[in-house]
C-alpha cells in the first residue's frame, strides 16, 4: 500500500517539477533572446506552478517522511515558495506605464497566482518563508559592505558648480561650446540642487518609447502589425492603413540587418535617470531605438535614485562572496563561457541582474529591506550624510540580528550636505 502511495505522490511530483523547469528556462531563454524581456503571463503561470509543488510537498509530508526523504523536501518547498514570491514580486513590480498599472493586476494568470499563494499560506506553507539566523561572519561582511556603499553614496551628487559660466565666453567660442557639449555646459543653467527632490515629482507623457533593438523587432511583429493588418482587413484598400503597413515593415528589414558585438565590459549607468535619453546602446551594447508607444511614468525622484545605485550595488559586491548561495550560483554562471554573451569571464559581478539579485538577497536576509523601504532608507541616508556611520552600523547589524535598528537613527529628511 505504502509503495504504491509512494509512487504515486512522487510522480505527481516530478511531474510538477519537470514543468516548472521546462517553463523556467523558457523564462531564461526569452529574457536572453529580447534583451532581459519577460513574457507576463508565463512568469505569473510559472509562479503558480512553483505554488502547485509546494501544495503538493504539504498534502504528501506524511508518505515523504515514510519515505526518509523530509529534508530533501523540505528544502525543495522552501525554495519553490522563495522564488514563487520573488518572481511573483518582480512581476508586481514591472516597469510598465502608470496608465496600464492595474494590467497585470487584473490578468487571470495574476488572479490564478495570488489564489495559489493564499491557498499555500492557509496550509501552512508560510513556514517555508520564516528567516532563517544569521551567522556572526555573514552578518559582519554584510554590514561591511551595506555601510560602506552607504558611505559612497550618501554625498549629494546633483550640487556640482559648473566649470565655466558660458555667458561670459567670447560669441564664437560660446556657440561652438554649445554645439560640441549641449548638455555638459549649457547657458544660463539655473543654480544646484539639480536633482529632484521629494515632493517634487512630476508625470511625463510620451509619444515613444526607447527599447532594445530586439524587443522593437518583436513588439513590430508580434503588437502592432497584427492590429493594423486586422484594421486593413476591416476596411479593404484604405491607404494611410497600407502605408503605415509597409512603413513598418521596411523598418522591420532595416532593422533585421542590424548586428551589434556585446561589450566584454559593460559600462554601468543609473537607470530611468538622465542617461537613458543620452544613452543609444544597453550595458551589453545592443542598439536602443524609439517605438512609438504612448507612455505614461513618473519622474522619480533623488531618493529613489541614490535607493536604486545603493541596492545594485550592494548586490554586485555580496555576489561570489560566499553569503548568498543562490547569487553565488548565478555569479559562477556568468562567469562561464556557456553563459555566452549573457556573461563574462572577467567583470560577472557587472552582468548580474541587480533588480533580481536584490530580491534574492531581500528574501535570504529580510533585514535588507531596510535599504528599500523609502522611509527607513531616509534615516539610513540622514546618518550617514551627517557623518554618524557608527549609528549606521550599529542599525544594519541590528536589523541583521532580529531588530529594530531604526531606533539607532536619527529622524528627519536625508538633508543636503556633502
Amino acid at each position: 500500500m505504502n509503495r504504491s502511495l509512494k509512487a504515486g505522490w512522487e510522480s505527481h511530483l516530478d511531474f510538477l517539477i519537470d514543468r516548472e523547469k521546462t517553463a523556467s528556462t523558457e523564462i531564461d531563454e526569452t529574457s536572453a533572446a529580447f534583451s532581459g524581456l519577460r513574457d507576463i503571463e508565463l512568469c505569473l503561470d510559472t509562479v503558480s506552478l512553483r505554488f502547485e509543488i509546494v501544495l503538493q510537498i504539504i498534502g504528501s509530508m506524511e508518505n515523504i517522511r515514510i519515505a526518509g526523504r523530509a529534508e530533501e523536501y523540505l528544502e525543495l518547498g522552501r525554495e519553490m515558495t522563495l522564488s514563487a514570491v520573488r518572481l511573483f514580486e518582480s512581476v508586481s513590480a514591472a516597469n510598465v506605464s502608470l496608465d496600464q498599472a492595474d494590467v497585470i493586476r487584473e490578468h487571470p494568470a495574476y488572479q490564478r497566482a495570488q489564489a495559489r499563494f493564499h491557498d499555500v499560506l492557509l496550509e501552512g506553507g508560510g513556514a517555508f518563508m520564516e528567516e532563517r539566523a544569521v551567522g556572526g561572519k555573514v552578518r559582519k561582511k554584510l554590514t561591511n559592505i551595506v555601510c560602506g556603499v552607504l558611505s559612497r553614496f550618501a554625498p549629494a551628487d546633483d550640487r556640482y558648480e559648473t566649470l565655466v559660466e558660458v555667458e561670459s565666453l567670447p560669441d564664437l567660442l560660446r556657440r561652438a561650446i554649445g554645439l560640441l557639449f549641449p548638455v555638459l555646459a549649457p547657458e544660463k543653467r539655473s543654480a544646484p540642487p539639480y536633482g529632484i527632490e521629494e515632493g517634487e515629482e512630476s508625470i511625463i507623457r510620451s509619444d515613444t518609447v526607447r527599447m532594445p533593438l530586439s524587443q522593437a523587432i518583436l513588439y513590430y511583429e508580434s503588437e502592432l502589425l497584427p492590429v493594423l493588418e486586422s484594421e486593413l482587413a476591416a476596411e479593404p484598400g484604405d491607404p494611410i492603413l497600407s502605408r503605415k503597413i509597409q512603413a513598418i515593415r521596411d523598418r522591420m528589414a532595416e532593422y533585421g540587418k542590424l548586428r551589434f558585438i556585446p561589450r566584454s565590459t559593460p559600462i554601468m549607468m543609473p537607470q530611468n535617470f538622465y542617461t537613458d535619453g543620452i544613452g543609444g546602446y544597453t550595458a551589453d551594447g545592443e542598439l536602443m531605438v524609439s517605438v512609438p508607444l504612448e507612455t505614461v511614468f513618473s519622474s522619480g525622484n533623488n531618493l529613489d535614485r541614490i535607493r536604486e545605485m545603493v541596492t545594485d550595488e550592494v548586490t554586485r559586491m555580496v555576489a561570489g562572496r560566499g553569503i548568498c548561495p543562490e547569487l553565488d550560483r548565478e555569479y559562477r554562471r556568468l562567469k562561464r563561457l556557456d553563459s555566452g554573451t549573457a556573461g563574462s569571464s572577467r567583470t560577472p559581478g557587472f552582468k548580474i541582474d541587480t533588480a533580481e539579485g536584490f530580491r534574492i538577497l531581500k528574501f535570504v536576509y529580510p533585514a535588507l529591506r531596510i535599504l528599500d523601504d523609502p522611509n527607513r532608507f531616509r534615516l539610513l541616508l540622514s546618518s550617514a550624510r551627517q557623518g554618524d556611520m557608527k549609528a549606521v552600523r550599529t542599525a544594519i547589524e541590528t536589523e541583521l540580528s532580529g531588530g529594530d535598528g531604526t531606533k539607532f537613527l536619527e529622524s528627519g529628511s536625508p538633508g543636503n550636505d556633502a
